[in-house]
Order: C-alpha cells, then structure tokens, then sequence
C-alpha cells in the first residue's frame, strides 16, 4: 500500500534498536522508575518487586506504567494497542481489572512520593480486562496475560494538542482480584506495550471563514446632495490563514433609491447614498472552500430637518439548541432618539432556517420573544419609528441556535 502502511510497535520501558515495517525493543530496563504500585489506603508508593494487580497480602494496589519514546505521530488512528505482562506467579482468583492512560504534558518518572500514582491526571476512556484466564505458572508469557484492546486509550492520548512522536506513555491498573506480572527488575520479561496504526493522516479540518461587515453608520444629508459612503470589510478573517473573497450586496434601501456599489467584491466598497433612509448590506466572504455565515452593517441616512431613530436590535447571539426547542429573547432597549422622541417597535423576521414556524410574541414591543424551533440561523429585523422622520431606523440581528 502506497498511502496507507499500518506499522506495528513493539515498544518496551527501554529504547528501540530495529526499524523496519515491525519495530521491536529488546533492551534491558535500566531504570525501577518507570513502574510501580500505590497502597490505595496509604497511598504509600512501592518502586520494587513483581507488580500486583490488585490484592496482595490483603492490601489493594493501583499500578503504573510509563513506556518511554514511543514512535507513533500524531493524527494516526490506532488500530490495534495491548500490553504483555509475564507471571510472576500462578493464581486462579477471579480478577477484573480496569486501565486508563495518563494525560500530561509530560508523562514523568514514578516517585516514591505518596500518591504519585493516584494523583495523576487520567484519560476519559478506559478499557476494562475482566474474568482474566487462570495463570498457570511462573513465567508464562501469552495471550492470557494480554490486555484487552487498548485503542481508545491510546487514541485519546495522541490526540491530544501537544502529542508528538518520541514522547512517554502512561498507564493505570486498577480493579479487583489477585495476578502478580513481573515488573522492571525482571529486565528482558518486563511488560511490553504493542501498537497498531493506520498512518494515513486525515485532510486538516477547514474552518469557515468569518465576514465582518464593519460598524453600523449614521449620517445626515444635508439638501438632498447624495452621501459617499465608504463600507469596512477589512477585520473578516479566517482561522487557517487561508485567502478570502468578498461579496457584497445590498438588502435593504430607501424607496426610489439606486445606489450601486464601486467594487461588489472589494473589501472597502463606496456607495453614494442618494436618498435619506436606511441601507442594509450584507457581507459574505469565501475562503476558496466554503462561504462565511452572513454579516450584515446597516447604514442610515437621515435629513436635516428630523432624525430617525437609531435601531439598535442588541448584539448577535449563538444558542444551543434545548430539547423542545430553544427560548429566545430579542431587546431593542439600546436603541434611542437624537430629537428625543418616544421611539415605537416593530420585529420581522428576515429569513428562518428551512422548516422552522416560529413566530414573534408580541412583535410591537421592545423586547419581544420567540422559540426558535430548529437549529441554523434567524434573522430578525427591528424596525424603530419615532412618526416623524420620513423613515424609521432600521437594524437586524441574528440568532444561531447550534
């Protein structure tokens, strides 16, 4: 296979000495720090002797294991992962055994500290090895001293942000029951760590990009002479770096208006606003993948003789989703009149994601509501109207139910 080669590690608590498709460790152990046992009462921390899983003289243990410099990359997906232990001695008692991995930064030596086991930060995932076979003898090195499939483990700790090839592995046995492996100071029949991967790294995840259309405006006209409005898209960015294109169109404007835009796709557009009233444009930029949600700037222009109020729908909001739908609660209290007068409210929805039925209570008011009953984008318009200025204010806002 060209693009995909899964690798099998055989890694050990000692350094690797063969590369090739299999990788095998066949090193003595040099070091007693890198497995070990805590008194789960005490806490007390024993570095020396065969590992106990988990009873001994009538004492419980949790064990650890740390496997220094394994060679899987990030990104890979584990396969297949156990580890295998050696007996110390025969016993037949039932045991079941639950393990976890270690997430830390660095996965350190064992210390004689106490609790220096069960003070370690522990994956999510863990596997259970339950109704473990009889060990027959001393010595005896097989399938009924391997662990169950530790993949989900071993996932969990490469996936983390900071994983990268080289780095120790750590590992943690706890349960009931009574089997004694032999440990570091038993050299060549130290437990083993075995690993399988799928090499093949997934495409990296591209990330919407996000359009920022730039600050509402407010201008006055003075003699009807047409206003060059300037748009901002300048701050719309995109979390992998890549280049964006922007698009921009006109969704709202004064009646017997017709302005056109310089440049639809520059990021600083003009416009000559010809006729008092509100502007509503919305901004859309791609990252050569996929479009960014809407961003919408509203620009008002008012006349020299009353100003409209200046809507204010409050700022954007992005919910998640309840089980029976999701309340929502809209306010126009920031909105105000420059000519102090009584301002009065009316809420539309722009647009609603495909299938929703979701309606406004009380749309007249200055907070009003709704359930949004399906997940993806409302666009709500408040419209604010002080009876006096040729045109009301307008501004949208949008709700993101995720």
């Amino acid at each position: 296979m060209k693009n995909s080669i899964k690798v099998l590690l055989l890694l050990s608590l000692s350094t690797v000495i063969a590369v090739s498709t299999t990788i095998h460790t066949k090193r003595k152990i040099s070091s007693t720090y890198d497995d070990a046992e805590e008194n789960i009462i005490t806490r007390k921390i024993n570095l020396n002797g065969p590992l106990h899983f988990v009873t001994h003289k009538g004492q419980e243990f949790i064990t650890g294991l740390r496997f220094k410099n394994i060679k899987v990359p990030k990104g890979v997906t584990i396969t297949n992962a156990y580890i295998q232990f050696t007996a110390k001695e025969k016993n037949s008692e039932t045991t079941n055994l639950t393990i976890q991995g270690e997430l830390a930064h660095i996965t350190r030596k064992f210390k004689g500290k106490s609790g220096n086991i069960s003070s370690r930060t522990k994956t999510i995932s863990s596997v259970d090895w339950n109704d473990i076979s009889s060990w027959e003898r001393a010595s005896e090195k097989g399938d009924k001293q391997k662990t169950s499939d530790l993949s989900p483990i071993i996932q969990e700790i490469i996936d983390q942000d900071d994983w990268h090839k080289g780095k120790a592995m750590g590992f943690f046995i706890s349960g009931t029951g009574n089997r004694v492996a032999k440990s570091a100071h038993h050299k060549t029949l130290a437990p083993v760590l075995y690993i399988e991967y799928d090499d093949t790294v997934a495409a990296p995840t591209n990330h919407p990009p996000l359009a920022e259309a730039g600050s509402n405006q407010t201008h006055i006209m003075v003699n009807n002479i047409p206003i060059s409005i300037q748009l901002d898209g300048s701050t719309s960015s995109d979390l992998d770096g890549d280049p964006i294109t922007y698009t921009w169109n006109f969704i709202g404007k004064p009646i017997g208006s017709n302005p056109i835009l310089s440049d639809n796709r520059a990021v600083n557009p003009i416009f000559n606003a010809d006729r008092a009233g509100v502007y509503i444009l919305q901004l859309v930029v791609n990252d050569g993948v996929v479009n960014s949600p809407i961003d919408t700037v509203t620009i008002t222009i008012n006349s020299n003789q009353n100003t409209a109020p200046i809507a204010n729908a409050g700022t954007d909001q992005t919910l998640l989703r309840g089980e029976d739908g999701t309340f929502v609660q809209l306010d126009g209290s920031a909105s105000i009149d420059l000519d102090g007068d009584p301002i009065s409210y009316e809420w539309r929805f722009i647009l609603k994601p495909l299938g929703s039925t979701a309606t406004l209570d009380n749309p007249y008011t200055m907070n009003p509501s709704f359930w949004a009953d399906v997940p993806g984008d409302y666009y709500v318009l408040l419209i604010a109207d002080d009876n006096i200025a040729l045109f009301p204010g307008l501004d949208p806002v949008t709700i993101t139910i995720q």
